[in-house]
């Protein structure tokens, strides 16, 4: 009888390893795993549970939400002029990073296991970054690749990463030590190109973080850089939803009559509209199948990541009600899904071609980019009847709170200075005609 052979498997590991990075790492290191081999190590290391249907389950307290007073940016020479210092910018010394950045390669070295995910932030080739993610917790690695866009397996061997994310979520910095505020931390070395992150498990500081250096670079390259969400319609025309977290970006781009480029960060240049991310990050306090179905769907199959939700006993379904959990937990259940899994999405695009029907969501009416703070306001004047919020029993999707008229502040906001995110904005407007 004939042997069967199994093909010989692709190479995903960098041909370097994480020398360049400065691991020497002390136990195995799992380069690039698929979404079965990190929710098996997940599950096998008791970092959560599965529920039913298939989607993985994380708690993520004490931090169910981000630390933004624990973000830092090291001052030093090559970006001080750039970056807009303040309460949002604070600066950290190159000696406390030099210092917290071995302390960091340090407890890496000593794990038992080591995840790493080479991924792309950013849809267009020609601004993308090369992102290496290098973190203890498989849950973590499964969350950063489903929201940011994966190499093909031949581009894996030969990927060169120029950003690097060191994940310590168990490590507690030492303010005295090492000039944090807390134990927490997020601290951004843009002459490095690096990024520190430990003292929470809260994995949403894993994709902001890179917002904000995308918030730092576009600019430079002619690009504005958004919090938004956007989808395309029929005839290619593109649609931005801006908004504060829960007001509705997410519900509103999943519009079943257009294709969805992504839920909340994008960049517009003078070829178009493109994502940052591969995948959608959505608050899951009462999601329901009938107020977000495309959402929903995608919390009901293997693959997607749920935050701090409750699971009833013994059936394992989810309940997302706000009643089944403590207040402070439950406003901060979330869903990570990679973009291909919701089928909203537009079928391959991650990018779009300029288009002068750019219309504003009912929570923000313009974007005002001169100011990193800037006034929401509830008109929705410019937004078709079909995404504006439907009449009480409508089955139309909706979002979850209306959004009052508030102060309120970009989530990354951009290093570069006021100014220069302006002037971005109005050249790339004149550029697409809009």
């Amino acid at each position: 009888m004939a042997t069967q052979l199994s093909p010989s498997a692709p190479v995903r590991e960098s041909a370097a390893g994480l020398a360049p990075q400065g691991i020497t790492p002390g136990g195995k290191v799992h380069w690039n795993f698929v979404a079965p081999e990190l929710i098996e190590a997940a599950i096998r290391r008791g970092e959560g549970t599965l529920a039913d249907m298939g989607p993985f389950v994380a708690v993520t307290s004490p931090h169910t939400g981000r630390s933004p007073n624990d973000k830092f940016v090291v001052k030093e020479p090559s970006s001080e002029a750039d970056v807009d210092w303040g309460k949002v910018n604070q600066p950290i010394s190159p000696e406390h990073w030099a210092t917290l950045k071995a302390d960091v390669q340090q407890y890496l070295d000593g794990r038992d296991e080591l995840f790493v995910q080479d991924l792309y932030c950013g849809a267009d080739p020609s601004t993308r970054l090369s992102v290496r993610y290098i973190l203890p917790n498989a849950w973590h690695a499964s969350f950063v690749r489903n929201m940011f866009i994966r190499p093909v397996l031949a581009e894996l061997a030969t990927f060169a990463p120029n950003f690097t994310v060191y994940h310590a979520p168990e490590f507690q910095a030492d303010p005295a030590k090492h000039g944090t505020r807390t134990g927490t931390f997020i601290v951004l070395n843009l002459a490095e190109r690096a990024i520190l992150i430990g003292g929470t498990r809260y994995a949403g500081e894993l994709k902001k973080a890179m917002f904000t250096v995308m918030n730092y670079l576009l600019p430079k390259q002619g690009v504005l850089s958004m919090h938004c969400s956007a989808n395309i319609g029929a005839e290619g025309d593109t649609a931005l939803f801006f908004g504060l977290s829960g007001t509705g970006k997410t519900t509103l781009s999943a519009d079943p009559e257009r294709g969805l480029i992504g839920d909340d960060e994008h960049g517009w240049s003078g070829e178009g509209t493109f994502n940052f991310e591969g995948g959608c990050y959505a608050k899951a306090i009462n999601l329901s199948a009938e107020g977000e179905p495309d959402i929903y769907q995608t919390t009901q199959m293997f693959g997607t990541i749920l935050e701090n939700v409750v699971l009833n006993q013994p059936s394992r379904t989810v309940d997302f009600a706000t009643r089944a959990s403590p207040r402070t937990r439950a406003r901060r259940t979330r869903c990570t899904t990679s973009r291909i899994m919701c089928r909203a999405a537009a079928a391959g695009t991650r990018r779009t071609s300029c288009s002068s029907r750019l219309m504003p969501s009912a929570c923000c009416r313009r974007l005002r980019a001169s100011r990193p703070s800037r006034r929401c306001t509830t008109s929705c004047r410019a937004i078709p009847r079909r995404w504006q919020a439907p009449s009480a029993g409508s089955p139309s999707p909706r979002p979850r709170s209306r959004p009052a008229s508030v102060r309120c502040s970009s989530y990354g906001i951009p290093p570069s200075t006021p100014r220069c995110w302006a002037n971005c904005s109005r050249s790339t407007g004149r550029r697409c005609g809009s």
